[in-house]
């Protein structure tokens, strides 16, 4: 394949189409950690209005606009997410956090267990599943599954030679990773 045949308009449109998306989508999760949210919502929607079909724009959308206090849109986008790609876990996990703030907790913690599922090491899952106010009796052990994935987070952080601030100290992200 020659460089010229690479370079052909259709080749770098096609590629153009998947990388802005992404880029816009990286850009978007820059700016969420920013705390820039309006800013991070509209890089999310620069890139599905060139690729409407990706999810983790979708899922990151959800996380800017649950930052904005806009549960209802951020719930559409998490369900949409979750239709494109049904094992994307931050899809699940965002919706758990709109289905708490809309007071839907049943739901709310089912969509934090299917998190939880796809990443058991991942605490704020878990421990975002153990606060949602629950009606069984499984309450105590999603507790007692959310300090382990705490303090499992700790000891990875210490072997990787990296410090554990913010874990177990109760510093943690009302949203979770973008």
């Amino acid at each position: 394949m020659s460089l010229h045949s690479i370079l052909q308009p259709e080749v770098v449109g096609a590629a153009l189409l998947i990388l802005f998306p992404m880029l816009f989508a990286g850009f978007g999760s820059v700016l969420h950690d920013l705390k820039r949210f309006d800013e991070a919502l509209a890089s999310c929607d620069r890139a599905l209005a060139l690729r409407p079909q990706y999810a983790d724009a979708h899922a990151n959308r959800a996380s800017a606009l649950h930052m904005l206090k806009r549960f209802e849109e951020a719930l559409a986008c998490c369900d949409r997410a979750a239709a494109l790609q049904p094992n994307l876990p931050k899809a699940h996990y965002n919706r758990g956090n709109a289905l708490r703030m809309l007071g839907r907790f049943e739901e709310a913690v089912a969509s934090y267990q299917r998190e939880c599922a796809a990443r058991p090491d991942f605490a704020e899952a878990h421990y975002n599943e153990s606060a949602v106010p629950a009606l069984d009796r499984r309450s105590s052990s999603r507790l007692g599954r959310a300090r382990m994935a705490v303090a499992d987070q700790g000891t990875r952080a210490g072997q990787a030679g990296l410090p554990a601030t913010a874990v177990g100290e109760g510093k943690r992200s009302p949203v979770g990773p973008f």
